[in-house]
């Protein structure tokens, strides 16, 4: 059987894909499980999908695996979901994921602990303002995110209103692109001090924790906004040691049970915040995480285990037979 990956990226040169870091490793760890991996771009995926619906006629009967990496439209999501393949993450999971403020609202309906959080188009309007359904108060200083962003990019730590002002009004430029800087397109975030520079991603597939690791980035300039322990922005990975390892994911395992089923996603990353050493703060989940930095600084061999549990998640599909 072959699986699909539709992978939403800056190039559409098709022999670049193989040679992309997570590409070459997936291609590498289901070829040595005897099983092919096919890549298409989001537009082939649309043609691909629509002719294979026409050839769908058994409810409920599955036809192949797809995964989805990187941001793919959602409705080529859906039209992989319609025309039979099981989706791997599936539409709603992602749909899920890719927002934060719909994240940290159910985060807080299902007593998940979590940072405070608003749109940043009420914090805007003054701060300390209540959050609905919590009774708590997010004051100032906070995180401006992108409620639909990855890979720490925008984010701004403002100590004040006038910060907080001066960030929307001002142009910013990447690749040559506009960025969207309304406040209705953010969050503001309780700023947890203790966690500032680092944080703890746990990696999961198949409601199993893969790996777990602390994130620190020894760069960080509160002065200048630059709170992040994000790989791409200087981060390293640092292993937790046995005895932090196993403290730390035991304080977090009803935590996880919750994010599996909040979420929906079959695999992922939850990114935790210290509150201080023993407790932590769910601050985001993720749908597609990348995973070469952890392979690399770690050691830890990230595609295979993706490999084996989406192997897995496969042997649910009528006639696929799992190579000996």
């Amino acid at each position: 059987m072959k699986i699909l990956c539709v992978y939403e990226l800056k190039t559409r040169d098709c022999g670049w894909v193989e040679s992309f870091y997570p590409c070459r490793r997936f291609l590498e760890e289901f070829s040595a499980r005897g099983v092919q991996i096919e890549f298409l771009f989001p537009e082939e995926a649309c043609k691909f999908f629509k002719e294979s619906r026409a050839g769908f006629r058994k409810q409920g009967e599955r036809k192949s695996l797809c995964l989805f990496r990187g941001p793919v439209p959602f409705p080529v999501i859906k039209s992989a979901e319609k025309a039979g393949f099981l989706c791997i993450n599936t539409p709603e999971s992602i749909k899920k994921a890719s927002d934060k403020l719909i994240c940290a609202s159910l985060f807080s309906k299902n007593g998940i602990p979590s940072p405070d959080t608003l749109s940043a188009n009420k914090a805007i309007k003054g701060l300390p303002r209540k959050i609905p359904g919590t009774g708590q108060k997010l004051s100032f200083p906070v995180v401006i995110k992108p409620r639909h962003g990855s890979r720490g990019e925008n984010i701004f730590l403002a100590k004040n209103m006038e910060e907080m002002k001066d960030f929307f009004k001002t142009k910013s430029l990447k690749s040559g692109e506009n960025i969207n800087k309304s406040p209705a397109q953010y969050i503001a975030q309780q700023f947890v001090e203790y966690s500032c520079g680092r944080d703890l991603r746990v990696f999961f597939a198949g409601k199993k924790i893969l790996v777990a690791a602390e994130r620190i980035n020894k760069g960080i300039n509160r002065d200048n906004g630059e709170i992040r322990s994000n790989i791409s922005t200087g981060g390293t990975f640092i292993p937790l040691g046995k005895d932090r390892e196993t403290a730390l994911l035991k304080s977090i395992k009803d935590v996880m049970e919750k994010i599996y089923s909040v979420s929906g996603l079959f695999y992922g990353t939850a990114d935790f915040l210290f509150k201080n050493e023993q407790e932590l703060l769910l601050c985001e989940i993720n749908s597609s995480p990348g995973f070469e930095g952890m392979e690399k600084q770690m050691g830890i061999n990230i595609a295979g285990k993706l490999a084996e549990a989406f192997i897995q998640a496969a042997a649910s599909i009528p006639g696929f037979q799992r190579p000996v």
